[in-house]
C-alpha cells in the first residue's frame, strides 16, 4: 500500500465517519459546510473556507480533515501576535483567532491530530550569545 492509498483510506474513513454521525444527528448535514470544506479536492490556490465553529472536532470535520486546508486555516485565518510563551492554547488561538507562533503551531497540531493526521512539535530555549 502506498502513502497516497494510506491518506486516500484515512479521508474516506473520516468523511464516512462524519456522514454517520451526521445520519445519527452528532454533525452538520454536509450541504450546511461551505463548498470549499465539503470538497476535499478543492484547488491549492483555493480561498480557505471560513469555519462557523469553536469546536476542534467540529472543525476538523468543516476542514474535511485535508491537511493542506488545515494548514492553510492556520496561516491565513489566525493573526500572529507577538508574546512570549505558550499563553492561549489551541482553543484559546481558535477562539481568539489570534496568537503567537506557539500557541498557532499547538492549534495546527490539535487539529491535525483530530484528522489522525501523526505529528511531533518540538520546542527548546532559545540561546543568546552577546
Amino acid at each position: 500500500m502506498s502513502v497516497a492509498d494510506a491518506v486516500l483510506n484515512r479521508r474516506t474513513f473520516l468523511k464516512a465517519v462524519g456522514a454517520v454521525a451526521v445520519a445519527a444527528g452528532l454533525g452538520p448535514a454536509l450541504d450546511a459546510l461551505p463548498l470549499e470544506a465539503a470538497d476535499a479536492t478543492a484547488p491549492a490556490g483555493a480561498p480557505t473556507p471560513t469555519p462557523t465553529t469553536t469546536d476542534l472536532h467540529q472543525l476538523a470535520f468543516e476542514l474535511a480533515y485535508d491537511p493542506d486546508q488545515i494548514f492553510r486555516f492556520v496561516s491565513d485565518q489566525i493573526a500572529y501576535e507577538p508574546y512570549a510563551g505558550a499563553l492561549r492554547g489551541p482553543l484559546g488561538t481558535l477562539w481568539s483567532r489570534a496568537g503567537n507562533s506557539v500557541d498557532q503551531a499547538l492549534l495546527l497540531a490539535a487539529l491535525l491530530k483530530e484528522s489522525l493526521i501523526p505529528c511531533r512539535s518540538s520546542s527548546g530555549a532559545s540561546i543568546r550569545r552577546s
